[in-house]
């Protein structure tokens, strides 16, 4: 049976686009269940702490391909929470591995938009204004930071 969609529009920053979500028997899922197209310039990963999963799966495609991606981890809050701190490290490493660089979405007080920031560690930290990331590929870090 073909996957019904319905297309949602999300608010994010001027220089990001779209979110799809399809309808599979009475299960939705987010984006299209489609072959994947030739060049892809942006991966959005919102899955709910499932991140390091899905990068692992996707590793030889992030590397042969390069897109940016757009992904959130929430905070650890405090070095205690080391089954967190663990996912969040294993997804740090992971990153380096294939030779993406960390940048961090920065927000102002009202949680618009306010740039990027190289960063070598998501760390520990209790602010949710700090967990959306950008994962690009090192040679073309120079360019968003």
């Amino acid at each position: 049976a073909r996957a019904m969609r319905s297309v949602e529009t999300t608010k994010l920053p001027a220089w990001l686009t779209v979110v799809g979500r399809s309808k599979v028997g009475k299960h939705m899922v987010g984006g299209e269940i489609r072959k994947i197209p030739e060049r892809v310039a942006i991966v959005k990963i919102d899955v709910e702490g499932a991140e390091l999963e899905v990068l692992e799966g996707m590793a030889e495609f992030l590397q042969s391909h390069s897109p940016l991606v757009l992904f959130e981890v929430l905070p650890v809050y405090t070095a205690e929470n080391q089954v967190r701190l663990d996912r969040q490290t294993k997804v740090e490493a992971l990153l380096r591995r294939i030779n993406y660089t960390i940048l961090r979405v920065r927000k102002d007080p009202s949680g618009a938009y306010a740039g990027l920031s190289r960063i070598t560690s998501l760390d520990i930290h209790g602010d949710i204004n700090q967990c959306d990331y950008v994962g690009v590929p090192a040679a073309q870090a120079a360019e968003f930071a």
